[in-house]
């Protein structure tokens, strides 16, 4: 199964959300000039389209990681808050259950799991 993996971190105060399947990814950068919850909802309707157009997929959240836009290189970053994270990805989810079986894994990053 293919696997889609949400990229989210904070990097100059500002937090970073992106969405990796395959090669291809989207990304959106939060700096608190909306209003979270609007931001989220259109968020996750960018993430869900996007996922919507692949096979079936496993859908997972990695922590600390994004990908620069200017360089496509990874760069670590700081971590987001655990309850944004669960906020945000549950909303995800719950877009794509009422569509389509998804399976949603923690993903953690390798310095964690030492």
């Amino acid at each position: 199964m293919e696997r889609a993996l949400i990229l989210v971190g904070k990097y100059n105060n500002i937090e970073s959300y992106q969405l990796l399947i395959k090669c291809d990814y989207i990304y959106h950068d939060y700096n608190g000039s909306m209003d979270r919850s609007g931001f989220f909802e259109e968020l996750s309707n960018a993430f869900v389209r996007k996922i919507e157009e692949n096979s079936p997929l496993e859908v997972g959240v990695y922590n600390g990681l994004r990908i620069n836009p200017e360089t496509g290189h990874n760069e670590k970053i700081s971590k987001l808050e655990e309850g944004l994270i669960k906020i945000f990805s549950q909303q995800v989810c719950s877009k794509l259950e009422n569509r389509r079986r998804v399976m949603t894994i923690p993903i953690t990053s390798r310095s964690e799991m030492n």
